[in-house]
């Protein structure tokens, strides 16, 4: 649960985000990226804190640095463990079902997108209504 929880907590310093919500990549950001910087935030406050168990930091940063699965997306290492494996789909589910939300937005029910790169598909906004959908 924690690597689910704190995977992108690196963003924070990726990134940097004015008043109306622009966001721009920090110098570390476009340095190092948001999984080292993850890693080395779990470093410092281990440092400062040291009550876990080295082998559960360990597994930790390791699901970190697998989360993106692949070292050509991204990754520092390919998953080891299944927590691992298991984080890095997740991960794809959620960025999934993020272009699926995106589309759906441009869509009147009914309509079907055109392609979407990320997804490989088209996506239908249902033309039923909450009442319909329950129903089928």
């Amino acid at each position: 649960y924690s690597a689910v929880i704190l995977h992108d907590i690196g963003k924070l310093q990726e990134l940097d985000t004015d008043a109306t919500g622009v966001a721009e990549y920090t110098v570390d950001g476009n340095l190092f990226g948001h999984t080292l910087l993850a890693i080395e935030m779990i470093d410092r406050k281990n440092f400062e804190n040291p009550t876990y168990p080295a082998e559960k930091i360990r597994l930790l940063k390791h699901c970190i640095a697998a989360h993106h699965g692949q070292l050509e997306y991204g990754a520092i290492t390919m998953p080891a463990v299944r927590e691992a494996m298991l984080l890095h789909e997740i991960d794809v589910i959620d960025a999934s079902m993020y272009q699926y939300e995106q589309a759906e937005k441009t869509l009147n029910p009914g309509e079907m997108s055109d392609r979407i790169f990320g997804l490989g598909v088209k996506v239908y906004k249902p033309a039923a209504n909450a009442e319909e959908k329950a129903n089928v």
